[in-house]
């Protein structure tokens, strides 16, 4: 097996054993773990399922084609073609009747939600992100499965213990069938698994988006399953607005950086608050979130920049890794071995795009911190 091939494996295992084996962790993802509706949709029927208005006969648009697809996932056989016609009436007044809602053939809030309901209990994902508010017990209700279970795929010691945006596994994870090994003609190597992680470490990217390095990073997060915080400078999420909406789309912690990436320490109160405000609208207007965190530019912070964070609501969020990782870094290897030296339980690493040995380092960064022992984790509001 070639390089990349190796490391591609090696990356599924890390991910798995990442989620197999963490209780308590804030965010992690998997690289199995895209939910089995994310081959037809997940996005789509998140938001179809996340939706208020009504869907009724005569409408054309995406959201009556994930209506569709739920409908025919529950059993209910209609064509997906974004069409609401009569036989697609026929199957929302048909579900209506089976689960005891008012028969009116119009797909609202009530029937959405039953929909919802009865969609992932009989297409549980593999995956579950916790909602603020949600606890085990819910959860379990929600996709037809005991609180004992959930806890034991999860390895949770305390049930009563879930944090809004952990990721919970919802099936058990299948293993491959064991087969007897032949005697081998030489001694095997000992292979030594990635610990149970006890940690937590914080990735964070400052400076975005980058045209050359915000796309790599984020197909390298992508292959071990693992969220981040990205620190995005408003002018350039204008100015790349596909690049900040990938980010978002992936389920990344979006924060802000700064409009222009200027140090507004010394600022007045209404210079600072007119340039997070700028920021924060940009981000807003492009990719839909409402950032909650703030990194001022340089780190040059004062008073006045906690006050006005505050007053919108944003928490200021520096580092722990004094000097960064990567800044003035001459090779792939001085960012890894310069981010595992600064890595402490519950720590910050600052990294930053637009600079290409980051993109280089991140994968070894990614599987040294897990083999000395920590998971992956956002700050959490």
């Amino acid at each position: 097996m070639g390089f990349i091939g190796k490391r591609r494996r090696y990356a599924a295992v890390l991910a798995s054993v990442l989620i197999a084996a963490i209780s308590g962790c804030v965010v992690f993802g998997t690289v199995r773990g895209a939910a089995r509706v994310a081959a037809s949709g997940d996005q789509g029927l998140a938001s179809l399922f996340s939706s208020t208005g009504l869907i009724r006969r005569g409408d054309r648009s995406d959201r009556v084609r994930y209506l569709q697809e739920a409908l025919n996932a529950c059993g209910y056989t209609v064509s997906a073609d974004g069409v609401f016609g009569p036989l697609t009436e026929s199957a929302v007044r048909e579900f209506q009747t089976d689960h005891g809602l008012y028969a009116d053939g119009i797909a609202g809030p009530m029937t959405i939600r039953e929909l919802e309901k009865h969609y992932y209990r009989t297409n549980p994902p593999d995956k579950h992100t916790v909602r603020p508010g949600e606890t085990l017990s819910t959860i379990a209700g929600r996709y037809g499965m005991s609180v004992e279970t959930l806890a034991r795929i999860n390895r949770l010691s305390n049930p009563d213990v879930v944090y809004a945006g952990q990721v919970l596994l919802i099936s058990q994870p299948e293993e491959p069938p064991v087969e007897e090994p032949e005697t081998p003609s030489y001694e095997p190597p000992q292979v030594q698994p990635f610990p149970v992680p006890e940690k937590r470490i914080c990735l964070t990217f400052d400076d975005g988006p980058d045209l050359t390095t915000t796309r790599p990073i984020l197909a390298i997060l992508r292959q071990y399953g693992i969220k981040a915080t990205f620190f995005l400078i408003g002018e350039r999420v204008l100015r790349h607005p596909e690049l900040a909406r990938e980010i978002a789309r992936d389920g990344h912690v979006i924060g802000i950086h700064g409009f222009e990436h200027k140090s507004l320490a010394g600022l007045s109160a209404a210079e600072v608050r007119r340039d997070l405000v700028k920021a924060r609208d940009a981000v807003i207007e492009v990719t839909g979130v409402t950032p909650y965190l703030y990194r001022p530019p340089y780190g040059a912070l004062d008073q006045t920049q906690v006050a006005e964070a505050a007053k919108l609501d944003m928490q200021v969020t520096m580092w722990t890794n004094i000097g960064g990782a990567d800044l003035g870094a001459t090779s792939a290897e001085e960012v890894t071995t310069r981010t595992v030296a600064a890595a402490t339980n519950g720590g910050i690493i600052m990294l930053h795009e637009g600079l290409p040995y980051t993109v280089e380092a991140l994968s070894s960064v990614i599987e040294a911190l897990a083999r000395l022992g920590y998971g992956f984790q956002n700050p959490v509001r």
